[in-house]
């Protein structure tokens, strides 16, 4: 669908370029520019924001830097050498080293959902969702923030 919209873009911009030139010819620029540098500062200012604004926020920037905050935590904590939890989006940072989250040297990693066995969950909020079917008790051992993101490590009881 992305390839489509920028398709309809670039004719509906064109179309649009050529009918004002049409109609009043060089000082067309005078509504063209003022227009294009308007709609850019619009975009722009959603590019980034303080708060999370789900669907109009494009700041996953900060996401991309709490996942990689939590996996570099999961990996000084040796989280990997015994049972463990991710919730998602951690799950795909440890889906494979290629994505460029775990050190290559490390294969495949995922646990789906909490078991026996399971040592450590770390999850990642908003969603943080956790996979315990079961209802194994846990406690919070720690959580701190980064921009709106908030980490947080549990361990079984």
């Amino acid at each position: 669908i992305l390839v489509v919209i920028i398709l309809i873009a670039v004719v509906l911009g064109r179309e649009i370029w050529f009918r004002v030139m049409a109609q009043w010819g060089s000082k067309s620029m005078v509504v063209l520019l003022p227009t294009l540098l308007a709609l850019v500062i619009v975009q722009l200012t959603f590019l980034e924001s303080r708060t999370f604004k789900y669907d109009e926020d494009m700041a996953y920037r900060t996401y991309v830097q709490a996942q990689k905050q939590a996996i570099d935590y999961f990996f000084e904590q040796k989280m990997h050498e015994g049972g463990f939890h991710v919730g998602f989006p951690l799950d795909f940072a440890l889906l494979d080293y290629r994505y460029g989250y775990m050190p290559d040297s490390m294969s495949k990693m995922l646990n789906y959902e909490v078991r026996e066995g399971t040592k450590h969950i770390l999850t990642i909020d908003p969603p943080g969702i956790v996979n315990n079917p079961t209802d194994i008790p846990t406690k919070l051992m720690k959580s701190w923030k980064h921009g709106y993101v908030e980490l947080r490590h549990y361990v079984m009881e």
